[in-house]
C-alpha cells in the first residue's frame, strides 16, 4: 500500500498543478470581463464610426452593434445614426455628431451620462430626474422631460430645446430650468440664457426616416451631359457616399450644362433629409419656375408639406401636379397618401387604384391600397395587394414588413415570420417592419421584447403613429398606465382623425376607475367614428368591454351607454353585440346578440378577468367565487370556480369552463336539494 501511494501522488500533485495554473490563467479574464453593453446601434443612414477612449483609430459602426462605455461614436457627413439604451432612452444623431458615452449604470439609481462634443441630437427618456445627464463643451442638460433637443456649434456653444417636460440647463456661471416648447443657449463663460422659439416642430423634421433614393428620379427630357451627370451621381449614392453626392448636385444646379429638374429634385431631397426645410423648399420653387411643366416639383412639394403635417398645402401642390399631368403615377400615389394621411380612406382608395390601372407594375399604389384594407382588416383584399407589391418589388422592406404585420393581425404567425425575416434581410432597420415585429412579440405575449423592438422604430421614426399605438399596449401590459397614456396622448397628436387611441385611453381609464375622464375619451371617440379604420384588433371580453359605450356605463348612466354603442355600432364587430345583449329585452334579443358577438370573435371567452389587456394575447385566468344566501325557509351556499385563457398556437385558441357545486338547504322541510354544474 505505501508503494502505490508514492507512486499516485506524484500523479495527483501533476494535475493538481496544472488546475491550479489554469485557474491562475483564467482569473484575469474572470476579473476584466467586459461590462455590459451600453447602447445599441439601431439604425444607421451613411458613414457612423465608434472607438475607444484610449484608441486613435476609428472604425466602421453597423446596425445591430453594441457600443460600451466610454465609446465614442460618431456620424459623417450626410449622415444618421439612433441609438437606444437599457434605460429606453432613445437617440438620434445628426450628420457631423461625435456623441460619448461616459456612464451608463443600472439597478435602484441608474444613470446615464452622455458627453456631446459636437453636433446635433435628439432625445427622448423618460427616466426619473436626474438619471440622464448630456454634456455639451459648454453647460450641462440634467434631463427632466421627455422629448427634447441639443446642438453644439463648432464654436461650442449649446442650443437646449425642449418639445415636452423639462430641463434643466447649467454651467459654472448659472443655470435655468427650460421646459416644454421653449430654448435655452450656453456659450463657453456666460450662463444659459432663455430665447424665444417660432415653431418648435421644424427643428425635429430632421428626425425622421425619410431617405435619399436617386433611382426614384429618371431624366428624360434633359441634355446628354446632364443624364451622365446624374447618372454618376446615383452611383455616388448607391455606394454611400453621400457627401459627394450632394457637392456635386450642387455643382450640378449651378452649371446650365448639367442642370435638370431631376438634379434639383434630388438636390432637394437631400436638404430635407439634412433638415433644412426651407432650404429644400426654396430649391423646389426654383425648380418649379426653371421646368414649369414637370408635374413632378409640385408632387416634391406636396410631399414636403405632408411631412410639415400641412395638408391644405400639400392638396394644394398635388393639384397643381394632376393639372399639369393628370395621368401623372407620382400625383396620384401622392394624392393616395395625402388622404389617407387625413383619414379619407375611400378617396386615397381611389387614388390608388386609378395609379395601379395606369402603371400595374408599380408597386406603390398597390402597396397603398394593401395598407389601407389591412388598417380595415380586410385580410383577403389586403394580403392580395400587398403580394402584389412584393412581387413588383421584392426589394421593399416596407412592403414585406406591412405583409408580415397583416399576417400577424390575422394570427399565420409562422407566416409573419418569414415575411419579417425577409424584410430583416433587406433593411434591419425598417421602420414599419421593426413595428410589426413589435406587435408580433405583443400578440406572443413577449412585452418586454415589444418595448425593446417598438422603441427601435420609435427613435428610427418618431411620427409614426402606429408604433406609438402599441408601445402603449406593451406599456399598459407591464402595469405602467402612465406611459400607456403618454403614448396614446401622442398618436392622437400624430393622427388626429382616429378613433382607436381615445378608445383604448378610455379602457385605461375604466380599469383605472376614473369615469369621467374615460367618458369623455369614448364621446371623442365617437366623435371621431367617421375616420375610424377598425376596431378588430382591440382585445374584447363577453360582455363587450371595448364598446365605447362602457364609460358610460361603469358610470351607471345606462340609457347613454345604449345611445352611444348605438351611435357606435358596427354590423361585423363583435364589441356591439355582446355589449348590446345585455341590454336589450327579451331572452330571443339578447340570445341573438350574443351568438353574433362569440361567430365574429370567439377569442373573447379566452380574455382576461382582471384588467383590459388592449389587444389579444396568451394567458391563463382562474376565478374562485361563494355564493351564500340565508334566509328563515332556505340556506344556500354555492362554490363556484372559473377557469379561461387564450392559447397561442398555429391557430389561435380561447377556452372557458366554469364549475358550480350548489347546496340548497331547505328550512322548513326534510327536503335537501344538490346540484353540480359544468
Amino acid at each position: 500500500m505505501e508503494t502505490m501511494n508514492r507512486r499516485v501522488l506524484p500523479h495527483f500533485q501533476h494535475v493538481a498543478w496544472h488546475a491550479v495554473v489554469a485557474l491562475l490563467c483564467a482569473l484575469p479574464a474572470f476579473l476584466f470581463a467586459a461590462p455590459p453593453p451600453a447602447a445599441e446601434i439601431v439604425s444607421l443612414e451613411g458613414k457612423g464610426e465608434y472607438r475607444e477612449t484610449q484608441q486613435l483609430d476609428w472604425r466602421a459602426a453597423k446596425v445591430n452593434q453594441q457600443v460600451f462605455p466610454s465609446n465614442l461614436v460618431r456620424t459623417g457627413d450626410s449622415s444618421k445614426m439612433a441609438l437606444l439604451f437599457p434605460d429606453r432612452t432613445q437617440i438620434r444623431l445628426a450628420q457631423n455628431s461625435v456623441l460619448q458615452i461616459k456612464e451608463v449604470s443600472q439597478g435602484k439609481d441608474q444613470k446615464t451620462i452622455l458627453n456631446l462634443n459636437a453636433g446635433r441630437s435628439w432625445m427622448q427618456s423618460k427616466t426619473s430626474p436626474g438619471g440622464l445627464i448630456m454634456q455639451t463643451p459648454s453647460a450641462l442638460a440634467s434631463i427632466r422631460g421627455t422629448d427634447w433637443e441639443i446642438v453644439v456649434d463648432p464654436d461650442g456653444r449649446s442650443t437646449l430645446t425642449v418639445f415636452s417636460g423639462e430641463a434643466e440647463f447649467s454651467n459654472d456661471q448659472g443655470r435655468v430650468l427650460v421646459g416644454r416648447n421653449e430654448q435655452a443657449s450656453a456659450e463657453q463663460g456666460r450662463a444659459p440664457v432663455k430665447i424665444q422659439i417660432n415653431n418648435p416642430r421644424e427643428r425635429i423634421q430632421w428626425v425622421s426616416s425619410r431617405t435619399i433614393d436617386a433611382q426614384r428620379y429618371r431624366e428624360t427630357n434633359a441634355s446628354s451631359e446632364a443624364r451622365q451627370e446624374f447618372a454618376e451621381i446615383a452611383a455616388l449614392i448607391d455606394n454611400q457616399q453621400l457627401e459627394p453626392a450632394f457637392a456635386r448636385l450642387r455643382k450640378a444646379v449651378a452649371n446650365a450644362q448639367t442642370d435638370s429638374a431631376s438634379a434639383r429634385l434630388l438636390l432637394a431631397d437631400f436638404q430635407a433629409y439634412n433638415g433644412e426645410l426651407a432650404q429644400a423648399k426654396q430649391t423646389l420653387v426654383d425648380a418649379g419656375v426653371r421646368f414649369p411643366a414637370d408635374e413632378r416639383v409640385f408632387v416634391a412639394l406636396a410631399q414636403l408639406s405632408l411631412q410639415l403635417d400641412d395638408t391644405a398645402n400639400a392638396r394644394r401642390h398635388v393639384d397643381e401636379a394632376l393639372r399639369r399631368n393628370p395621368m401623372s403615377v407620382d400625383a396620384l400615389v401622392t394624392l393616395g397618401d395625402i388622404a389617407r394621411f387625413e383619414g379619407m380612406a375611400n378617396e386615397a382608395t381611389d387614388a390608388y387604384t386609378k395609379a395601379a390601372k395606369i402603371a400595374p407594375k408599380d408597386a406603390r399604389p398597390w402597396l397603398g391600397l394593401g395598407v389601407i384594407e389591412a388598417e380595415r382588416d380586410n385580410v383577403a383584399v389586403a394580403s392580395a395587394h400587398l403580394d402584389k407589391a412584393t412581387q413588383l418589388d421584392a426589394k421593399s422592406a416596407t412592403a414585406w414588413g406591412e405583409l408580415a404585420t397583416l399576417q400577424t393581425s390575422a394570427g399565420e404567425y409562422a407566416s409573419a415570420l418569414l415575411a419579417f425575416q425577409k424584410a430583416l434581410e433587406l433593411q434591419p432597420d425598417n421602420v414599419v417592419m421593426l413595428t410589426g415585429k413589435g406587435v408580433l412579440e405583443l400578440k406572443l405575449g413577449n412585452n418586454d421584447e415589444a418595448v425593446n423592438t417598438l422603441l427601435r422604430a420609435g427613435v428610427i421614426e418618431p411620427r409614426y403613429a402606429r408604433a406609438h399605438l402599441y408601445l402603449a399596449v406593451a406599456y399598459y401590459r407591464m402595469d405602467r398606465p402612465d406611459r400607456a397614456l403618454q403614448e396614446l396622448q401622442k398618436v392622437s397628436e400624430l393622427d388626429a382623425n382616429d378613433p382607436l387611441p381615445h378608445l383604448l385611453a378610455s379602457l385605461v381609464k375604466v380599469d383605472g376607475i376614473e369615469p369621467a375622464a374615460a367618458v369623455h375619451e369614448a364621446r371623442e371617440a365617437v366623435r371621431l367614428m367617421p375616420f375610424l379604420k377598425s376596431f378588430n384588433q382591440v382585445a374584447n371580453n363577453q360582455a363587450g368591454a371595448a364598446n365605447l359605450g362602457n364609460a358610460m356605463s361603469f358610470f351607471g348612466m345606462e340609457s347613454w351607454a345604449r345611445h352611444i354603442a348605438q351611435e357606435s355600432y358596427l354590423p361585423l364587430w363583435a364589441g356591439s353585440h355582446l355589449f348590446l345583449a345585455d341590454r336589450y329585452a327579451g331572452d330571443f334579443n339578447r340570445r341573438s346578440e350574443l351568438l353574433q358577438g362569440f361567430l365574429l370573435d370567439p377569442i373573447v371567452f379566452g380574455s382576461s378577468n382582471r384588467y383590459q389587456s388592449l389587444a389579444e394575447t396568451p394567458g391563463n385566468f382562474g376565478t374562485v367565487s361563494l355564493r351564500h344566501n340565508r334566509g328563515d325557509d332556505l340556506k344556500l351556499i354555492e362554490p363556484v370556480v372559473t377557469v379561461n385563457g387564450y392559447l397561442r398556437a398555429p391557430t389561435p385558441v380561447a377556452y372557458f369552463t366554469e364549475f358550480m357545486d350548489t347546496h340548497i338547504t331547505p328550512g322548513n322541510t326534510a327536503l335537501k336539494a344538490d346540484a353540480k354544474t359544468f
